[in-house]
C-alpha cells in the first residue's frame, strides 16, 4: 500500500520539481528584459553594429575566392561510390601510362551536329512529299549552314578531324551524300562539288534517295526512322567531328583543358555568332537568341535548321541562368511593397527588405569562411527567392506582435508611452514563434547535408545558414527600426490623442482591400457556421473585447461548458477536416507513384533550340552514332584508389592515385584464353531486359586488344602465335604493337592503344576491353538497373579468374555513375523527410508542451508535403534533380504557418482560455493576418520564377507556389478546423499534466524525485502572470 504523502512533503517536492523550470524561465526573462532595455536606450547602436559586422564579413569574403564553381563532370557523382572510385582509378591510370605518339587531330574528340526538320514541333508547317526534308532547296540550305563551319579557314588548318593526316569532307553529312562527293575526298578538293552549294535538280535527288532506300540499313543514321515507310524523310542530320590533339599537343583534348578552351574561343564561338547572324536570331531583351528559329528553304516549305555542340549548350546554360536571375529584382520589389503596405511604413519596409537581403552575404561568410565550403553553384541563387518569403514572414510576426502590444499595454494615465513594456511584450510573443519556424526550417534544409550529391547538400547547407542569419537579424534589426520609427513618426502624433483612445496602424489607401479584421471575421463566421447560437454569440463577443484575466469563477464556468467532439456540432468545420483529409490521402497515393525520370532532364523551355535538339537525339532517327551509347570497360590490374587531401566540395581536384595490382602474367596461355573468352562473351552476351538491342554490347563496338595483337603477331612473325612466348618477349612485342598500331573498330573509334594496354614506366600494369553498351545513357533508371545487373552477370560468368596469374577484374561505365546518382536523389529526399519530420515534431512538442497539438500539426505538415508531391505527379513530372531539390524546399516551407497557429493556440492558455473554441478563435484572430501576409509575400516572390527561361526555375516557382498555397489552405481549412473540433482543451495532452498523472499513478514519495506537480490551470488561478510575460507563462 502506498505511503500517504503529507502536505509538508508535497510542498517540498513541488518546489523541487519546479526549480529547474523556474531557473530556466527566470534566466530567459532576465535576458530578454536586459536586451529590450538596451534596445530601447540605444537602437541606433544595434543598427551600426550590424552594419559594421556586415562590412567586416564582406571584407573577408573579398579576401577569399567566392566566385561560382566551374561546373565539372564530377558535380553530380557520388564521391565515395565504387563506380566513382573506379572511374577515378581509370582516369589516374590514363595519366600515368607511358605515352604513345598520337597523330595530330587523329581522334574524333568533339561533335558538331546539324539537324534539319521539315515537321518541327509546335509549328504550323507540314512535311510533304515527294522529298520532304531532302528537296533541292532544303539540301542547298543544309549545305549553306554546314559551310559556316567547315568553310572556315581554321577548320581545315587547325580543328578538322584528320583521316590519315588529311582533312576530308564530312562522311556523316547529308550534304556530301546528296551532292555525291566521293568518299575520303580532301576538303580542299571538294569545291568542285559544293563550292557555292548549287541547287540540285530533282532527278539527282530522286536517284540518291532511291539508292538510300535500297540500302536503308547503311543510311538510316541520317533520317527519321519512319522515313522508309513514309516514302520520304521529314527529319535529317549531319555530324562533323572536331579532332585532337591539336598542333603542338600530345594528348587528346578534354572539356575544361587548354585545348578545349582554344577550340571554344577560336572555333565554336565564332561559328555560333556567324550562324546567329545568318538566320537573324537576336533575341529580345533578356531572352535568349535560341528562342528564335533558324528557317531556310523553299518558300512555303521551309525547314528548321538546328545545331548542337557541348560548348554551345554550356554557354547557353550560363547565359540563361544569369538572365533569369534578374527576375530576383522583381521579387525584391514586390516583397518591399508588400511589407511597406502591411506595416504602413515605407521606412520599415525598406529596412526590412535590406535586412532580409543582408542575411545572404552574412550566410555566405559563414558558408565560405567559417565552414570552408568552396562549392558555390547555380542552385544557390534559388535561396534568394526562398529567403525573401521566410524573412518577410518573420518580420510580419514581430510587427503584428508589436501592434498587439498597443492594446495589451496601453499608455498610462498621463498618456506616456510604455515603450520598454511594449517592446518586451512583442519580443516575448514573437521570439518563440519565429524560433520554432526558423529552427524547423533550418533543420529541414540541414537534413540535405547528409545527401551524397554535392550540389544538393551545399544548397541545403547554404539555405539553412541563410534562415539562421535571418532569424538573428529579425530579432535585432527589426525591433531597433520599429523603436526608431515609433519615436520619430508615431509618438509625436500620439501625444495629440487622448490616452484612452487607441489607433490601429494601417495603410489607409489600401484599407478597403487589405482590411484584415474584415477577412478574419468572415473566415470565423464560415468556420462557426452551423454551431449552436450560444457559441455563435460568445464568438461575436470575443471578437469585440479583449480577454480578461481568468478567475476561479470564470474558470469553473468555462470548464463546465467543455464538450467532447461531436459530428452534429460544427458541421462546416467537420466537412473541411474530413474533406481535406480524404483529398490529402489521394494526393499522397499519387505522390508515392513518383519515380526517377525515364527521359533526359529538360533544362530549357520547349521552344529553345537546346530542348528541340534534345528531342531529336532521343530515338527519332533510325540509328545513332557510337558516341550516343555509354562506354563499358572491363579492367584488369587496378587494385584500389588512395585519396589524400580530397575535398568533396572541390570535386574536380585531388581525386586520388590508383594502386596497381601485381603485374599481370598475360603471356601465359591460360591468361590469354581467359581474356579472349571475355571478348567473345562480351560480343555475344544476351541482354534479357533493359537493352536497346538483343545483346549487351552494341554490334561491332567491342575493341579487344589481344585479338588484334595476335593477328598482328601472325602477320609480322612468320605466322607464329603469341602462345608460348616468355614474359619478357611477350611484353616487348605487345609494347611494339601498342606503339605502331591503332585500334580497329567500326562503331567505337579509339585513337590509340595508350589507355587500353597500360604500360607504366615500361612495365605492363593493367589492360582493358572497351565496348559500347546497348543502353540509353539518359534512359529510365529501371532499365539501367536491369542492364547493370546483366553486366555484373557477364563479368562473373566470362571474366572470372581461372588461376592466380591475372589480377582481379571489374567493370566500369559512366552510365553506372549517373544511375547511382539518380538513386541517390530519391534516397536523399526520403532521408531528408525522415529527419525533418521527427525534428519538427520534437520542436512542436517542446514549444507547445502539448503532444496532441504537436501531433495534429505534424499531420498537417505531412498533408502539405504529400499534396505538393502529388501535384508534381499530376503535372507529369518525375523525381529528378529539380523535384528532389524542391522536396527539400517544400519541407522547409511547409512547417511555418502551421507552427505559427499552433504556437498561438497554445499561448491562449496565458489569456485564461480553456476551451478549444476560444483558443482556436484567439489563434486565428492573432495569427491569421500574419499567416496570410506571409503567404502572399512568399508566393509573390516565387511567381516571377514562372517567367524564367530555365525549366529549373519555372518548376521551382510552380512548386514553391504549390507549397505556399497548400500550406495556407491546410493551415486555415484543415489545421484550424481540426483544432476547432478536436483540439486539446484544459489539460488534454499537456506534458505536465501527463507527468502529474504518471507521478500520481505509478510513484510514491519514497521512490520519485518528482512529486505531484500542480496542474497549470490551477497555477493560472493562483498567480496570473503580468501581461508583458504572457508568452513565457508556465505551459498547460
Amino acid at each position: 500500500m502506498d505511503k500517504e504523502i503529507s502536505p509538508k512533503d508535497e510542498k517540498t517536492s513541488e518546489r523541487t520539481g519546479k526549480s529547474i523550470r523556474a531557473i530556466v524561465k527566470s534566466a530567459k526573462q532576465r535576458w530578454i528584459s536586459f536586451f529590450c532595455e538596451r534596445l530601447v536606450l540605444r537602437p541606433w547602436l544595434i543598427l551600426w553594429c550590424t552594419i559594421f559586422a556586415f562590412l567586416c564579413c564582406v571584407a573577408l569574403l573579398i579576401a577569399v575566392n567566392t566566385r561560382p564553381t566551374t561546373p565539372s563532370e564530377y558535380d553530380w557523382s557520388l564521391p565515395d561510390d565504387k563506380y566513382s572510385l573506379r572511374g577515378d582509378m581509370i582516369s589516374d591510370a590514363n595519366d600515368r601510362v607511358d605515352k604513345t605518339e598520337i597523330a595530330e587531330r587523329s581522334d574524333q574528340t568533339m561533335e558538331w551536329y546539324y539537324f534539319y526538320d521539315a515537321d518541327p514541333n509546335n509549328y504550323a508547317n507540314k512535311c510533304e512529299g515527294p522529298y520532304g526534308v531532302v528537296s533541292a532547296r532544303s539540301i542547298q540550305a543544309a549545305c549553306q549552314a554546314e559551310k559556316v563551319l567547315w568553310g572556315r579557314e581554321k577548320w581545315v588548318t587547325k580543328f578538322c578531324y584528320l583521316d590519315d593526316g588529311i582533312c576530308r569532307v564530312p562522311e556523316d553529312s547529308i550534304v556530301t551524300l546528296f551532292y555525291q562527293v566521293p568518299a575520303r575526298t580532301p576538303l580542299v578538293n571538294a569545291s568542285y562539288y559544293i563550292d557555292d552549294c548549287p541547287l540540285l535538280d530533282d532527278a539527282q535527288i530522286a536517284k540518291v534517295w532511291s539508292e538510300i532506300q535500297l540500302d536503308w540499313d547503311s543510311y538510316n543514321f541520317y533520317f527519321d526512322e519512319e522515313a522508309l515507310a513514309r516514302g520520304y524523310p521529314c527529319k535529317s542530320r549531319s555530324v562533323l567531328y572536331i579532332g585532337s590533339p591539336l598542333a603542338g599537343e600530345t594528348e587528346i583534348a578534354e572539356y575544361g583543358d587548354k585545348q578545349a578552351d582554344k577550340i571554344e574561343k577560336q572555333l565554336v564561338q565564332r561559328t555560333e555568332n556567324d550562324l546567329l547572324s545568318k538566320y537573324n536570331m537576336k533575341g529580345e531583351g533578356l531572352m535568349s537568341a535560341y528562342l528564335d528559329r533558324a528557317r531556310d528553304g523553299e518558300s512555303g516549305k521551309r525547314i528548321d535548321i538546328l545545331w548542337w555542340n557541348a560548348f554551345v549548350e554550356n554557354s547557353q546554360f550560363t547565359q540563361t541562368v544569369n538572365s533569369d536571375f534578374t527576375l530576383a529584382i522583381c521579387s525584391i520589389i514586390f516583397v518591399w511593397i508588400w511589407i511597406s503596405v502591411h506595416t504602413a511604413s515605407i521606412i520599415i519596409g525598406t529596412v526590412s527588405i535590406l535586412q532580409i537581403l543582408l542575411s545572404i552575404p552574412l550566410a555566405l561568410f559563414f558558408y565560405r569562411v567559417i565552414l570552408q565550403i568552396k562549392y558555390i553553384s547555380v542552385m544557390q541563387n534559388l535561396v534568394v527567392f526562398v529567403i525573401l518569403g521566410i524573412g518577410a514572414d518573420d518580420v510580419f510576426v514581430f510587427y503584428d506582435a508589436w501592434r498587439q502590444s498597443e492594446a495589451k499595454i496601453p499608455s498610462d494615465f498621463f498618456g506616456n508611452d510604455r515603450l520598454k513594456e511594449r517592446i518586451q511584450f512583442a519580443y516575448q510573443r514573437a521570439f518563440q514563434s519565429i524560433f520554432n519556424t526558423s529552427f524547423t526550417t533550418a533543420v529541414a534544409f540541414f537534413a540535405t547535408a547528409i545527401a551524397e550529391l554535392v550540389p544538393i547538400a551545399t544548397f541545403g547547407i547554404f539555405a539553412a545558414i541563410c534562415v539562421i542569419m535571418n532569424f538573428a537579424l529579425v530579432l535585432t534589426v527589426t525591433p531597433a527600426v520599429v523603436i526608431i520609427y515609433h519615436r520619430r513618426f508615431v509618438a509625436p502624433k500620439e501625444t495629440q490623442v487622448p490616452a484612452h483612445k487607441t489607433k490601429k496602424s494601417t495603410c489607409t489607401c489600401c484599407s478597403s482591400v487589405f482590411d484584415e479584421e474584415k477577412w478574419v471575421r468572415a473566415y470565423l463566421r464560415l468556420l462557426t457556421c452551423g454551431s449552436d447560437e450560444s457559441r455563435r454569440s460568445s464568438i461575436e463577443k470575443e471578437l469585440d473585447t479583449s480577454f480578461e484575466p481568468v478567475t476561479p469563477k470564470t474558470l469553473a464556468e468555462r470548464e463546465s461548458t467543455l464538450k467532447p467532439p461531436s459530428l452534429r456540432d460544427k458541421p462546416i468545420a467537420w466537412i473541411l477536416v474530413l474533406g481535406l483529409a480524404a483529398f490529402s490521402c489521394t494526393m499522397c497515393i499519387l505522390a508515392s507513384r513518383l519515380r526517377p525520370p525515364a527521359q533526359p532532364e529538360v533544362w530549357f523551355t520547349s521552344d529553345h533550340m537546346n530542348t528541340r535538339t534534345g528531342k531529336l537525339f532521343d530515338g527519332v532517327y533510325g540509328s545513332n552514332e557510337a558516341g550516343y551509347y555509354p562506354a563499358l570497360s572491363i579492367v584488369w590490374g587496378m587494385d584500389k584508389l588512395k585519396r589524400k587531401n580530397f575535398d568533396p566540395y572541390v570535386p574536380d581536384r585531388n581525386r586520388g592515385k590508383v594502386k596497381f595490382s601485381n603485374p599481370p602474367q598475360l603471356h601465359l596461355d591460360l591468361s590469354q584464353d581467359q581474356v579472349l573468352e571475355a571478348c567473345r562473351g562480351l560480343r555475344n552476351f544476351i541482354c534479357k531486359s533493359g537493352c536497346i538491342d538483343e545483346h549487351l554490347a552494341r554490334p561491332n563496338s567491342t575493341v579487344c586488344f589481344l585479338e588484334q595483337f595476335q593477328e598482328w603477331h601472325i602477320q609480322n612473325f612468320a605466322g607464329n602465335t603469341t602462345y608460348g612466348l616468355g614474359e619478357t618477349l611477350f611484353n616487348q612485342r605487345l609494347a611494339t604493337f601498342r606503339e605502331e598500331t591503332v585500334p580497329k573498330s567500326e562503331e567505337n573509334a579509339i585513337a590509340s592503344w595508350e589507355n587500353l594496354i597500360g604500360f607504366v614506366d615500361g612495365e605492363l600494369r593493367f589492360f582493358r576491353i572497351d565496348t559500347r553498351l546497348s543502353l540509353d545513357l539518359e534512359g529510365a533508371i529501371e532499365k539501367k538497373k536491369q542492364v547493370h545487373k546483366r553486366t555484373n552477370k557477364y563479368v562473373s560468368r566470362h571474366c572470372r579468374n581461372l588461376d592466380a596469374h591475372l589480377p582481379d577484374v571489374w567493370q566500369y561505365s559512366d552510365a553506372w555513375v549517373w544511375y547511382k546518382a539518380q538513386a541517390a536523389l530519391v534516397n536523399g529526399l526520403l532521408v531528408g523527410m525522415a529527419i525533418a519530420f521527427p525534428v519538427a515534431f520534437v520542436v512542436l512538442t517542446s514549444a507547445t508542451q502539448n503532444i496532441i497539438l504537436a501531433f495534429f500539426a505534424i499531420i498537417t505538415i505531412g498533408c502539405i508535403v504529400g499534396n505538393v508531391l502529388g501535384l508534381a505527379y499530376l503535372f507529369g513530372w518525375a523525381l529528378g534533380v529539380k523535384e528532389s531539390i524542391a522536396g527539400v524546399v517544400v519541407i522547409g516551407l511547409a512547417v511555418d504557418y502551421t507552427i505559427h497557429i499552433g504556437h498561438v493556440y497554445d499561448v491562449g492558455r496565458s489569456d485564461g482560455l480553456i476551451s478549444r473554441e476560444d483558443k482556436t478563435i484567439s489563434a486565428v484572430w492573432t495569427m491569421g493576418p500574419t499567416v496570410v501576409a506571409g503567404a502572399v509575400t512568399t508566393a509573390g516572390a516565387a511567381v516571377f520564377l514562372l517567367f524564367a527561361q530555365l525549366t529549373f526555375f519555372t518548376q521551382m516557382g510552380i512548386l514553391i507556389l504549390s507549397t505556399i498555397i497548400s500550406s495556407l489552405i491546410y493551415s486555415l481549412f484543415f489545421f484550424v478546423p481540426l483544432l476547432y473540433v478536436m483540439g486539446p482543451q484544459a489539460n488534454n495532452g499537456n506534458l505536465r499534466a501527463i507527468q502529474h498523472y504518471i507521478t500520481d499513478t505509478c510513484c510514491s514519495s519514497s521512490c520519485c524525485s518528482f512529486s505531484r506537480i500542480e496542474a497549470p490551470t490551477r497555477e493560472l488561478i493562483k498567480s496570473p502572470p503580468p501581461a508583458a510575460d504572457e508568452d513565457e507563462k508556465e505551459p498547460a
